[in-house]
């Protein structure tokens, strides 16, 4: 009970904000003394936690080059990646079967890629900066919000007080992608630390691979750099600083001159300039000498800043958000009864201009919650929560629940159930750049509510060791039904795309197995299966979900040499067909097949390090399988038929790269 004691007290400690960074090293420590349930490869399970939480560390984003955060999920059965156009070389992710818009992305726990934002977003945060991915699947806890509907992801970036005093990476692939990256530390006294993070890169050579006179990737510069500050007192703790991002895109025809006017030009193409910049503060206030009680604030303000054009159509693009939020902490009785209540806004700006179409969107949502965390018994933990939202826009309130139970069979075999509700508004631009690289007439409904939905999930985990050797088995099952849903129909007409709200059902069975297990002394080796059945309706009919794959499996094996000089990491993945979108009412030679085949993906990487130095070297896409048609009539691309926006499968073949770390702690 002793020990016990010691685990409710370090999951109260400092549990808001940045006093939460003190509770993970507590709970990491301990956790060692009750069950590990992942060793070397970057991938733990929290044991404690009635929401399933999956951190990935260091040695798993180090797995492959993971040149940014869309990369960082490519060797992860919970998180899938893809490109959604053959032009812009936008990436996107999926969870729970669904698009990411659907997760609710933060960095250091506050909103970051979602809005306008969300269209590079996910490729716009260098892994450099990154110092670990949580993972929660469901819709969570509701301190951080109404906007998770199948999941939360927060990317911890690097903390000045645990950075590296010195760090540089730089990478270079057979494409002529080259980055640079150079963090600097400084710890000035026992309170004070700041931390500079800086990022360049270039890409500036014209690939046309398959040759259909369309650049296979854009060509792209971009710069950006954060600076932190963090104040570490007896009572009170704080981080505060300052973002800023620069990034050109431009692709198209490879004849595309980007110098030129764009009514001027002959070819088709496309630019894209975006800025950005953030100002954040967070801070917490410990009333005791543990935290168990203590007053948080969260603030953050962006300004994300778009100015475009496809072809001969412009998109203007401009987002001011607001963030806010205050969180206490307390416990009653024991301190394992946690209550956490307080309050916040969020409040977005927004302007978007696309061929005839204008949208302006002043969103105040402000919002009370409640949170309540159960952690006495060794058997059983639990959390309840609830919070109130209202819009002003809309003048419409929303009460989201959302409720999360641990239970344990045995010390190995666990059991997690989950229920809750989350809304959001779309920004059906964004959200959809394949729209921008087509000619569809674009219709939207003059009344779009915002997306609500419920999720439900169960998962089940049971930890062994054979032989000394350590191993995991864990299934998921979930089930998310939107009550509201801002449908994008591409199906009514190859020449038309149609947004309009949910008439009817929409829903998505997710499935998912997972085994982990150390063969030998540092051999891991992790094999995944996942089931998505994702329909919405779409003209009166329940229709399975464009460009999904209903079947994905995933393979990976990880050594390190013992004297951990060598790593040697080697990833698989299977899709399964996915549906595309109807084009039956095109000319026959306009045509698409109505599924994709199924094909895989294969990546491995060797790592060399010693010392201060680390050199990697790899290969994406290394069977070289790459979707032969990737733009439909790309010969005449101001015609009607013109479509680059049916991409299932790889754009480009192998890749391969090189690259260092040097690292001065």
């Amino acid at each position: 009970m002793k020990s016990l004691k010691v685990i409710c007290i370090a999951l109260l400690c400092g549990n808001t904000i940045l006093a939460q960074e003190k509770q993970d090293t507590l709970k990491q420590k301990e956790l060692k003394t009750i069950r590990v349930e992942s060793r070397t490869n970057g991938n733990q399970i929290d044991a404690l936690k009635a929401i399933r939480t999956e951190r990935l560390g260091q040695t798993e984003l180090k797995k492959n080059a993971c040149c940014n955060l869309a990369e960082s999920f490519e060797s992860n059965p919970s998180v899938e990646v893809s490109f959604n156009n053959a032009v812009t070389g936008a990436r996107q992710i999926q969870m729970l079967g669904l698009s990411g818009i659907y997760v609710q992305m933060m960095t250091d726990v506050l909103p970051t890629v979602r809005g306008l934002n969300y269209t590079f977003g996910f490729a716009n945060i260098p892994s450099t900066m990154v110092h670990s991915i949580y993972i929660n699947k469901g819709p969570g806890s509701v301190t951080n919000g109404f906007e998770s509907m199948t999941g939360q992801i927060d990317v911890e970036l690097m903390k000045p007080e645990k950075a590296p005093r010195f760090f540089v990476n730089a990478y270079l692939n057979n494409m002529m992608r080259q980055e640079l990256n150079i963090n600097a530390a400084r710890t000035m006294n026992k309170k004070w630390s700041t931390l500079l993070m800086t990022h360049g890169s270039t890409q500036q050579s014209k690939l046309d691979k398959n040759k259909d006179g369309f650049l296979d990737q854009p060509l792209t510069n971009q710069l950006q750099g954060i600076h932190r500050w963090k104040y570490s007192g007896e009572h009170i703790e704080s981080m505060f600083g300052v973002k800023g991002m620069i990034d050109q895109k431009q692709g198209g025809q490879l004849q595309f001159d980007s110098d030129l006017p764009k009514d001027s030009q002959s070819y088709w193409g496309f630019k894209n300039n975006t800025k950005r910049w953030e100002v954040f503060l967070k801070g917490s206030y410990n009333m005791d000498d543990c935290g168990a009680k203590s007053l948080g604030i969260q603030t953050n303000f962006s300004n994300h800043d778009i100015r475009s054009f496809y072809g001969k159509n412009n998109y203007r693009g401009i987002q001011n958000t607001l963030f806010a939020n205050l969180i206490y902490q307390t416990y009653f009785k024991e301190e394992y009864h946690q209550i956490r209540t307080g309050g916040g806004i969020l409040y977005d700006d927004v302007h978007e201009h696309f061929k005839t179409i204008s949208i302006e969107r002043k969103e105040p949502v402000v919002g009370i919650f409640t949170e309540y965390t159960y952690t006495g018994s060794e058997v059983w933990s639990l959390l309840l929560g609830a919070r109130a939202d209202y819009n002003v826009r809309l003048k419409k309130a929303y009460f989201i629940p959302r409720a999360n139970f641990k239970y344990s069979f045995t010390k190995q075999l666990s059991m997690r159930l989950s229920a809750g509700s989350g809304f959001r508004t779309a920004n059906i631009f964004a959200e959809n750049p394949q729209v921008f690289v087509s000619n569809r007439t674009v219709f939207v409904a003059s009344n779009l509510n915002p997306e609500y939905s419920w999720n439900y999930g169960m998962n089940l985990s049971y930890c062994y060791k054979q032989h000394g050797k350590e191993g995991r088995l864990s299934v998921d099952l979930f089930r998310t039904d939107f009550q509201n849903q801002i449908v994008a129909d591409f199906d009514q007409s190859p020449q038309e795309v149609h947004f309009y709200n949910l008439q009817g059902t929409s829903y998505a069975w997710y499935a998912q197995a997972e085994w982990y297990h150390e063969v030998i002394k540092n051999l891991d080796v992790r094999l995944a299966y996942k089931f998505n059945d994702v329909r919405v309706t779409q003209q009166g009919v329940l229709t399975e979900k464009m460009l999904n794959a209903k079947h994905r499996v995933l393979g990976n094996i990880a050594y390190m040499t013992r004297n951990k000089h060598w790593r040697f990491d080697f990833t698989t993945q299977w899709l399964s067909k996915q549906r595309l979108p109807d084009l039956s009412k095109n000319p026959e030679q306009y045509r698409m097949t109505s599924y994709s085949p199924s094909f895989f993906k294969l990546m491995g990487q060797i790592t060399y390090a010693k010392k201060l130095f680390e050199i990697y070297a790899g290969s994406e896409n290394l069977n070289n399988f790459t979707q032969q048609q990737l733009i439909v009539d790309a010969a005449n691309p101001n015609g009607n038929y013109f479509d680059a926006g049916n991409v299932w499968g790889p754009a480009v073949g192998r890749m391969l790269y090189l690259g260092f770390r040097y690292t001065i702690n």
